[in-house]
């Protein structure tokens, strides 16, 4: 089972976990290419992951890059191979790891979760 306070989330009943952790989002920041000093293609991950515009070679990038945390060995192959064997549970496990990654910070408390680790 995934460990929500440390961005986890799980696939299935087959134990298969997601993290959400900054080796993850630095290989998701190279997928996407673009300026290597910019941050920018985050920010436009994020807001296709929210609006579920990612291409298939997207979702199985993202997939890997959340896999290599638990399973290091991991490669494209593998995670198209878990893709084809959880059709419609992949998105809603990366959306529910970004968002127990990054949740809104409370009210009075700006700098939100990491300050209370």
């Amino acid at each position: 089972m995934g460990n929500p306070f440390r961005g986890e989330s799980q696939i299935g009943s087959d134990g298969i976990v997601l993290v959400c952790d900054i080796n993850a989002l630095c290989e998701i920041r190279a997928h996407l290419g673009g300026d290597p000093r910019s941050d920018a293609p985050l920010d436009e991950f994020f807001e296709r992951l929210a609006s579920g515009d990612l291409s298939i070679i997207d979702q199985r990038a993202i997939l890997a890059a959340f896999l290599r945390n638990r399973w290091p060995g991991v490669t494209a192959r593998i995670a198209g191979e878990v893709m084809s064997d959880h059709p419609g549970e992949v998105m809603p496990a990366i959306r529910q790891a970004v968002q127990l990654a990054m949740p809104e910070p409370a009210e009075g408390d700006p700098l939100g979760k990491l300050m209370r680790r």
